[in-house]
């Protein structure tokens, strides 16, 4: 019942897209706040994600491999697997962010397949002296998103 009423007291927050830094920003937000991610797609990664059914649709490629070493390239709070090579494959990639949502629980914030239309402050609800306690409406494809956050 505490957790209750203390999820219910948390502010909302809402990260648009459930990319590298949207899933990390997720993570640290969430110990604050209520978080949704909306994401356009139905999967995790950004640019990272290569769909064989539509090539074009990203800047991706099926064998790509990075040209930063795995190091550069990971969160400071999960290391790459061990016996990942130096430079990793996109495969590598998107298995790590998926590892990552594993870990800290993120999928469950993660509203797929909601394009975001329009981000925009409530005017019946905004301070000009307090630009942090403003609220934004987000508007989605489909009608269920974040709905009011701040």
């Amino acid at each position: 019942r505490i957790q209750i009423l203390f999820e219910e007291a948390m502010k909302k927050a809402c990260v648009i897209g459930a990319g590298v830094s949207g899933i990390v920003t997720a993570r640290h937000l969430q110990e604050s706040f209520n978080v949704t991610i909306l994401e356009a797609t139905t999967h995790i990664g950004g640019v990272w994600m290569y769909d064989e059914k539509e090539p074009s649709s990203s800047p991706m490629y099926r064998n790509l491999k990075s040209n930063l070493p795995k190091y550069l390239m990971q969160y400071r709070d999960l290391d790459h697997p061990a016996d990942a090579g130096t430079f990793l494959t996109r495969q590598q990639v998107m298995d790590y962010l998926s590892t990552y949502c594993d870990k800290f629980d993120i999928w469950t914030k993660i509203r797929f397949g909601r394009r975001v239309l329009n981000v925009k402050p409530d005017l019946e609800q905004h301070d000009e002296n307090d630009i942090l306690s403003t609220k934004w409406l987000v508007t989605t494809e489909k009608e269920r998103s974040c709905g009011t956050t701040q």
